[in-house]
């Protein structure tokens, strides 16, 4: 990633122990926080289905895991737009997908890292 000429990355791991990728990187806020970030010019952002000591789960028999479903739900829909500005920013997807996934997996904490 390092060597991308992107100067904007978005980083998604819908894994097990997705925050442990965040290793090096310092946490700009828990999936708490609403910082309402978005990228401006340079930067990476990485959203984590769960922490780093976390187990990410998928119902048996479902192509999707809720926390990529919601990701899809959350564009395809524009749900996810909420503040209705036509933009679905960094920090929407992730409070779209966190308050989602709190109601079908309470203990899921899907996380959010900014580096700039």
């Amino acid at each position: 990633m390092n060597s991308c000429i992107s100067t904007q990355q978005i980083i998604i791991l819908d894994c097990c122990f997705g925050g442990a990728f965040s290793k090096g990187f310092v946490p700009k806020g828990s999936s708490q926080s609403n910082f309402g970030f978005q990228l401006k010019g340079i930067g990476r952002v990485i959203l984590t289905s769960s922490n780093e000591k976390q187990l990410s789960f998928a119902k048996q028999n479902s192509r999707l895991s809720p926390y990529t479903h919601y990701l899809i739900e959350g564009i395809q829909t524009g749900d996810a737009d909420l503040n209705k500005d036509k933009n679905i920013s960094v920090n929407e997807i992730h409070q779209y997908i966190m308050t989602r996934l709190k109601k079908v997996l309470s203990d899921s904490e899907p996380q959010i890292y900014l580096e700039q």
